[in-house]
This record gives structure tokens, sequence and C-alpha cells, in this order.
């Protein structure tokens, strides 16, 4: 009750802000829960050493806020757990046997460059994760798209014990359908082919994506229209010669598509607000998806399609809706009448 009283004697601006604070720490601990399964499942295909890169990533991204906030002589907001959040991310699709460094090097510049300018996750106009992400993509590609065979030892890229894995989305470039049989679709959907440790397991994704629906019907329609087109081009224009199931397959289990779909497209600070924009929103979002797989520079542009449709889609909105909102004709206001009849002057 006192807390109550005392949030009715705030200024409206504090008041709202405050709102906005509530939702995006319960946004953020919907997406936590969602990625715990993910990042078990890193864990149990490659070990503790999964385990410590998304430790290092989840610090590295509340200690580089906490600092940036001290800088700017701004109060901390770590409860929101956005932090937490965007460290987990960089670091589930990262590979297990990744340089420690190249985590820190992905959550630094989400933090620094695209959330601290804009004061806070809520305020960015961008998904911080993702753009730490497409800056590791451009500056350690090499990096970020070599994957340890699972099953084996993981050492770090580029030492004399490491052995690499063949990834989905390697074999897609290249056309190479890897015959699959039942027992490789088995390791397709259970996350036990090279990829991304905690986005190629198919089936906690599924999870994830029966949470979100059930938590938060109206935040699911921008990644299912994501995923929805992504799936049409996969079987519409295959990129392999074994068929059109195994395109599907394939491409939708392949790299971070479907974990760019649920924990970036689904980002309230960033998709907007109707249903028919968020539709809208998550359809072009697939299609750049897919151009940018099929023609792009890298193996993965999930991502990148995040952040152009971050970038276009405000210009689009007003231009659509505001548009939409001035060919509907104003109701006339009706003049303020007292008790009693009399018509206002």
């Amino acid at each position: 009750m006192r807390l109550l009283d005392r949030n009715r004697n705030l200024p409206e601006r504090e008041r709202r802000r405050a709102a906005v604070d509530r939702g995006t720490r319960s946004y953020m601990i919907d997406m936590l829960i969602m990625m715990l399964p993910l990042a078990v499942m890193a864990v149990v295909h490659y070990g503790l050493r999964a385990l410590g890169i998304m430790a290092l990533s989840v610090l590295s991204a509340v200690v580089i806020e906490r600092i940036g906030y001290a800088l700017m002589r701004r109060p901390a907001e770590l409860g929101d757990f956005s932090a937490v959040f965007t460290g987990l991310a960089v670091a589930l699709v990262m590979p297990a046997s990744a340089p420690l460094w190249l985590p820190v090097a992905g959550v630094a510049f989400a933090i620094i460059a695209v959330k601290l300018p804009f004061g806070s996750a809520s305020e960015s106009p961008f998904v911080p994760a993702a753009a730490g992400i497409a800056f590791l993509t451009v500056c350690w590609g090499d990096l970020l798209f070599t994957y340890p065979a699972v099953g084996t030892p993981v050492a770090v890229t580029g030492s004399e014990a490491f052995i690499r894995g063949d990834s989905l989305a390697a074999m897609l470039r290249v056309g190479d359908s890897g015959a699959p049989t039942l027992f490789n679709f088995f390791n397709i959907v259970s996350g036990g082919i090279a990829g991304p440790m905690g986005a190629t397991c198919t089936i906690a994704l599924f999870g994830a994506a029966v949470y979100l629906l059930i938590r938060r019907p109206s935040q699911i329609i921008a990644p299912a229209a994501f995923v929805a087109v992504c799936s049409v081009c996969a079987v519409i224009f295959p990129r392999v010669l074994s068929g059109r199931k195994a395109s599907l397959t394939m491409e939708i289990a392949s790299g971070m598509l479907v974990f760019a779909a649920l924990f970036f497209m689904s980002d309230p600070a960033t998709s907007p607000r109707n249903p028919i924009g968020k539709l809208i929103y998550g359809l072009a979002g697939g299609g750049l998806c897919m151009l940018l797989r099929y023609f792009g520079a890298y193996e993965e542009g999930a991502c990148f399609a995040v952040l152009l449709m971050n970038a276009a889609w405000p210009p689009v909105s007003r231009a659509i809706f505001l548009r939409r909102s001035a060919d509907v004709p104003k109701k006339e206001e009706s003049a303020p009448v007292r008790e009693g009849g009399e018509v206002l002057p």
C-alpha cells in the first residue's frame, strides 16, 4: 500500500519510466528462462568450457555496464537483467572452441556502442546482442563460424588439439546435404551437430517458442512470421540437391536463425506494437535473412537481418500507419456540457 502511494506521488515521467523498467525486467526474465535449456544442452554437448564461456560473457556484460553507468554518472540499471541477457545471448551463439576474449569483445561492443549511448535497453533502437554478434561477424568471422566437432575434447580454435566439425550452415553454402539419415536427423534436432553451442538444439528452441507463446502471445507473431518466410524460401529455393525436405530441415536448424527469431525479433523495445506491424516486421526480416544467406558474404545473416529491420522499421511504420490514420476522418468533438444540459461556449 505504501509503495502504491509512493508511486502516485511520483511525477508522471518517472511513473512511466518505472513501468517501462518493470516491463523490461519481466521480458528479460522470460528470455533468460527460455535460454536456460539451451545453456544446459550446450554444457551437455561441450562440457565445462561452454559453461565457462557463458559465465565469462555474462560477468563481462554486467561489469562493463556497471562501469559505463558509473562513468556517465548515472545510477546502474542492472536490475532489469538486460546485461545478463546480452551476455548470455552472445555466449550461446559462440563456438565452444572460441578464445575467451571473443565473447568479451562482443558484449563490450553491444553495451558500449549500442546500449549505453541511448540510456538503456528499452531506449536503444537496436537489439544490443544482435549488434555485438554482427560486430564479431565482421571482425572475426573465421573464429565465430569455426566450430568444434561434437563429442570430441574441445580445444581452442587453431590449436593443435582442435578438431573441426562441419556445420549445417557450411554445408548449405557448398550445397552439401550431408546425406541426412534418421540418425543424422536426430543429431540435428538434439543439437548433436557442429554449430553455435546454444543455438543448434531444435527441440530446446521449440520448447522456448512454446513458452513464449504461452507467456507473451503477441510477441510470437514476428518470430513466427520470420521463420515461416525462411521455411518457404528453403522449400522453393533449396540450396541442396537431396530434396526440399532436407533443405527445409537444414535451413531452419542451421546457424542462429531460430535463435535470432525468438530472442531478437521478439524484443518489445525494437519491434512494432500492433499485430499487423509485427507480422510485416517478421515477414520482411525473414526475407532479408534468406537473401543474406543466399547472397551474403557470411554463412549466417540472421543478426544483420534483425539490425536492418531495427533501422528500417521506424520510418516504414510512420509512412504506413500515419498515412492510414490520416485517411480516417476524425470525429467531430462534441461541445462540453454542464450539468443540466447547458452548452458551454
